[in-house]
């Protein structure tokens, strides 16, 4: 996502990230969210300096008390929340975060009307997106099924293990890609690099 790479082929744009949620942002917006977020957040510690940053609630959970406060305690209250909205998918990959995203972009167009490529691109390219991640779902849901000996209206108790699971794994990485990178401990560490 930082060297903002396209796929050779389309087909590989579907790879990235599938079994994050059950829906979540293309593979193009995915790389033009996170270039908003590094054109809007220069500093570690200081969230949309240059504008909406994208995920700035993910941080706002973390600083609350703010840097180098005498506020330490008010962590306390905050930060345990951190693995529970990106295990519920308010991460770059998670659902929460993909829909935070569609209500915030394409910008409007001039006047406030719809952005002119909003109908012909981005829907399409979203639709298009979630209907595979929709698919690879639902042969999830039937591995489920008749390869465990269960009828198809129980293959829902499969799919939300393996979707409990990829949520931690998605979670875990996250946390350490947004929340680690962005924190205190992280901009002490930068600060002493600059000497």
């Amino acid at each position: 996502m930082h060297g903002a790479t396209f796929p050779v082929y389309e087909w590989q744009r579907f790879l990235t990230h599938p079994f994050a949620d059950f829906f979540s942002l293309p593979w193009e917006e995915f790389v033009l969210e996170h270039n908003r977020h590094h054109a809007s957040t220069v500093d570690l510690l200081i969230q949309g300096e240059f504008g909406w940053d994208p995920e700035e609630f993910h941080y706002a959970l973390q600083q609350w008390a703010g840097p180098w406060s005498s506020n330490w305690y008010k962590y306390l209250l905050t930060v345990p929340f951190i693995p529970v909205i990106h295990f519920f998918g308010l991460n770059d990959t998670g659902s929460l975060f993909a829909l935070e995203w569609w209500m915030h972009f394409p910008d409007e167009g001039a006047g406030g009307k719809c952005n002119k490529e909003f109908w012909t691109k981005w829907v399409p390219r979203r639709i298009k997106h979630n209907a595979f991640v929709l698919s690879l779902w639902a042969c999830v849901w039937l591995l489920g099924t008749y390869p465990l000996g269960r009828p198809l209206s129980e293959g829902w108790r499969f799919m939300f293990t393996v979707s409990f699971f990829a949520r931690i794994g998605f979670s875990s990485a996250w946390m350490f890609i947004t929340n680690f990178t962005h924190s205190v401990v992280a901009a002490r560490d930068q600060a002493l690099k600059k000497g």
